[in-house]
């Protein structure tokens, strides 16, 4: 068995669950298992399989550029959310406009109080 297939599962699921796999210094056990990818490559040590891997989840050799990508993914991200919430909240909201003001019932008994004016 190969002792890496669980770092590579984990790389995998990072990315699944992040939108990519640009991991930062504080993304645990993962932080040393991308230096050695990134080392290994230097070094002409991974194989083709690997290389093909880290290719379909879009592994970044370069580490500031990593970081860099990282960034602009995240910001992207805060955006996008901005926007949504955002779009959601005049949707929710889209029926008070100043064409369709809100219809508020009158208390009870002031109906006749206004239609003897």
């Amino acid at each position: 068995e190969d002792p890496l297939a669980a770092k590579f599962e984990a790389l995998k699921s990072f990315g699944m669950e992040h939108g990519h796999v640009h991991v930062a210094h504080d993304d645990g056990d993962l932080v040393e298992f991308v230096k050695q990818l990134r080392f290994y490559n230097e070094e002409g040590k991974l194989s083709e399989a690997r290389l093909d891997f880290l290719h379909v989840l879009g592994f970044c050799y370069d580490a500031h550029r990593a970081a860099h990508l990282r960034a602009h993914i995240e910001q992207e991200c805060a955006r996008a959310s901005t926007r949504a919430t955002s779009a959601m909240h005049t949707s929710a909201h889209s029926h008070l406009t100043s064409d369709n003001p809100p219809k508020v019932a009158a208390p009870s008994g002031l109906d006749s109080v206004a239609n003897q004016s």
